[in-house]
C-alpha cells in the first residue's frame, strides 16, 4: 500500500491490487484525545447507507484493530 495523503486524523493509502480501492486509516489514541470518535462512526454510517452517489466515493468494507480504524 502506499500513502496518498495524510492528516490530522489519519492516512489515505492506494491499495496494491489490480483495482484502485483508497483505504482511510485513523488511529483510535488520536480521534479519543480529540473527541472524534462520534465524528468517525457518524461518517462510516453515512458512507454505508449510500450505496451509489456521484460524488462520494462507495464504502465496501470497513474493520477495525485494537489501535486503528479503517474504512
Amino acid at each position: 500500500m502506499s500513502r496518498v495523503r495524510r492528516h490530522r486524523l489519519g492516512s489515505v493509502c492506494l491499495s496494491d491490487t489490480n483495482a484502485v480501492f483508497a483505504m482511510k486509516v485513523m488511529d483510535k489514541a488520536s480521534l479519543a484525545s480529540r473527541n472524534k470518535l462520534l465524528r468517525v462512526q457518524t461518517e462510516r454510517e453515512i458512507l454505508l447507507s449510500l450505496l451509489d452517489h456521484p460524488f462520494l466515493s462507495t464504502l465496501y468494507s470497513n474493520f477495525g484493530t485494537e489501535t486503528f480504524y479503517c474504512f
